[in-house]
């Protein structure tokens, strides 16, 4: 027998229903006696099985009840419906019916009773997985029902809860995060209401730059985390604190990799963040800390403060030469990337920093990435090489490979094959995009090492006419750059 949250038994609660609605009228009309008949063959009905037909004697029954101005009998017949057609199985039907009673009856002091049963209903219907989403929208829309008309009912607490452990799941950020903000201290799921916000703002963001969300777009959502996350730490008086937590530590995390998207300006404000932190008391554990070591490695590399950035690296990996390398190959993904991207290059390096040390399981191109940073090529190459010819369409693999090729060729026939994927990956790449420049800039680079100096000109004139000059100076001086080369060895 399903018990629902009030703790009272369906059957046990259908009967009492019953004997109120007997109780209510005494025959003293011609309607009032045909009322009383149709209850009497409703539990009949009842104790024989045949619920549908008991329902539909209850819906005459109380249709019968309200016309006469019986609105206390009509109510809880409509309760003794919907007690019928939750035994029936249609919780769908018997949440409507729940609904309608309670919201047709709210000053009724069993209203609010009848309308948490709209929520455990459809809370069944959502947690069997079937129309999701449907049973999602009526299930948020219930529960934000309950909370606005009873806001101080016995089950307002239980209520508000519900509708941010859904909210979480359904991953609406912006509602959540409007919600959590007002759960009081004094709440006993405090702690859980400032974990939920700072997930919150961090998925929300995440998804905002797979999205390709603009720049102001990503700093209007960075203006509201800054705002409800630093309090987190500073406090009301903006003071970093004595003692930090794993709270503290890891709001610190989430607003420093996002502040990465805005640059220099917000590679500082990651740094200062940072240093404090990973001087806080006290210490962090070690995998919170190589996050936010190589964090701050990052940012001190956005600000072009190599040395600073190896001090990070150093002082979680113990290999000299290892850390030159991974600083050499992040300096120029970050070249290659925009300011959105800052945070998954941390996100890469950390991976590399783990298969480096031993400790995570990687994919096959992830050991590539960490060989090719250890300093490695070689036999990074021989690796790219099966994973390329396996994903002959996928361009990252292709690019990956050719990098490397490019950077380690010995002789004249490696500089023909590097050359010849590099204008494959061209071709694959729409005209004037950054990987179709990177693969013209690599090609007049091969083309002026293999000596065919007029064929690196004519591409150079060509490729220079495409470049706008909103892609940046970096873009055109690199251009300028190989232009000044070919002056030198090809004079006119």
């Amino acid at each position: 027998m399903y018990y629902g949250l009030t703790g009272i038994a369906e059957s046990q609660s259908l009967q009492e229903d019953m004997q109120r609605a007997q109780k209510l009228s005494l025959p003293e009309t011609e309607s009032d006696a045909e009322v009383d008949k149709l209850v009497n063959e409703v539990a009949e009905l009842q104790r024989k099985g045949d619920l549908q037909a008991a329902i539909d004697r209850c819906d005459r029954a109380a249709a019968m009840a309200f016309k006469a101005d019986a609105v206390g009998r009509a109510f809880e017949l409509s309760l003794v419906g919907a007690e019928l057609a939750r035994q029936k199985g249609s919780h769908s039907d018997a949440a409507d019916r729940y609904e309608r009673a309670a919201l047709g009856n709210s000053n009724d002091p069993r209203a609010v009773d009848a309308h948490y049963q709209v929520i455990v209903l459809l809370h069944q219907l959502f947690d069997r997985g079937k129309d999701y989403e449907q049973h999602a929208e009526r299930l948020d829309k219930v529960l934000g029902e309950h909370t606005q008309k009873w806001p101080r009912s016995k089950y307002a607490s239980d209520t508000v809860w519900r509708r941010i452990e859904l909210l979480a799941k359904r991953k609406q950020w912006q509602q959540l995060i409007k919600i959590v903000k007002q759960i009081p201290n004094s709440d006993s799921r405090y702690v859980r209401a400032q974990q939920l916000l700072i997930d919150a703002h961090q998925k929300q963001f995440a998804e905002a730059i797979t999205l390709d969300a603009t720049a102001t777009e990503r700093n209007q959502l960075l203006a509201q985390m800054s705002a409800d996350l630093e309090p987190m730490i500073l406090g009301k008086q903006r003071t970093w604190p004595a003692r930090w937590n794993k709270q503290k530590y890891l709001t610190a995390t989430v607003l420093s990799s996002g502040h990465l998207t805005r640059g220099d300006a917000g590679a500082k404000y990651a740094t200062t963040m940072l240093s404090v932190a990973l001087r806080g008391t006290p210490p962090l554990n070690d995998q919170l800390r190589r996050e936010m070591v190589v964090l701050s490695a990052i940012g001190w590399l956005v600000q072009n403060d190599e040395d600073r950035a190896i001090l990070d690296l150093a002082s979680i990996i113990p290999d000299q030469q290892q850390v030159l390398s991974l600083i050499q190959t992040t300096k120029r993904f970050l070249a290659e990337r925009n300011e959105a991207q800052y945070p998954a290059e941390a996100e890469r390096l950390l991976d590399t920093i783990g298969a480096l040390l031993g400790e995570r399981q990687i994919s096959e191109q992830q050991e590539i990435d960490a060989l090719r940073a250890s300093g490695r090529l070689t036999e990074a190459i021989e690796k790219q090489r099966p994973l390329a010819a396996k994903y002959p369409n996928s361009v990252e693999h292709q690019l990956a490979l050719v990098q490397m090729m490019t950077k380690n060729v010995a002789d004249r026939k490696q500089l023909d094959n590097a050359l010849l994927l590099w204008q494959q990956i061209e071709t694959r790449s729409s005209a004037g995009d950054p990987i179709w420049h990177e693969a013209r800039l690599a090609r007049i680079e091969l083309l002026i090492r293999l000596e065919r100096f007029e064929d690196a000109k004519k591409l150079l004139r060509l490729s220079r006419l495409i470049a706008p000059v909103s892609e940046g100076s970096d873009l055109i001086g690199k251009y300028n750059q190989l232009g000044e080369q070919l002056s030198t060895l090809a004079p006119q």
